[in-house]
């Protein structure tokens, strides 16, 4: 049995460069975090930053710890 050449080519711009759309839409369904957006006066903002300074943490980590806690209890 003979054996055949495969003369079968694919379109060059198959397999090269990325699917933008296709890695943004992975990112987004992998990502499923939410911005929370609050309002807060002036002197809590401050105490809350002086707060952190002192922690040496971001004010988003800080929320995040009080709002995990607020939920188990």
């Amino acid at each position: 049995m003979a054996k055949e050449k495969n003369t079968f080519k694919l379109p060059e711009e198959i397999g090269k460069g990325r699917n933008e759309e296709h890695i943004k839409k992975v990112l987004k369904e992998r990502n499923k975090d939410f911005t929370l957006c609050i309002k807060i006066e002036t002197h809590i903002n401050l105490e809350l930053e002086r707060k952190c300074l002192e922690m040496d943490v971001p004010k988003s980590f800080l929320i995040q710890f009080l709002i995990k806690d607020f939920l188990k209890k």
